[in-house]
């Protein structure tokens, strides 16, 4: 899906995108997969992507696979960090 994803409410299953952001308000219990992915809210599944911010309050619960990693103070991991091995991820056939 080209362009923003904007989660502010819940979703349950798989969002594919260029980017997404899940708002403070924001659940997902699913997978993610986009270039850029900003988490303020809640995900409980995948995440997959070049560019991972986890903000203060956010919680991630789960497996992140990544690029670039930010974790601010104050965000909840727990689960598998990994970062990819080639020098880029496939995201394109995600992303059809």
């Amino acid at each position: 899906f080209p362009g923003l994803v904007e989660v502010l409410g819940r979703v349950d299953g798989q969002l594919a995108a260029d980017a997404v952001v899940i708002g403070e308000q924001g659940e997902v219990e699913g997978s993610i997969t986009a270039r850029t992915i900003a988490i303020k809210g809640k995900v409980n599944g995948e995440i997959t992507g070049e560019s991972v911010t986890l903000h203060t309050g956010s919680q991630m619960s789960g497996e992140i696979t990544y690029q670039q990693l930010v974790v601010d103070a104050g965000a909840r991991v727990d689960g598998r960090i990994h970062r990819a091995k080639s020098g880029r991820l496939s995201l394109e056939t995600s992303l059809v």
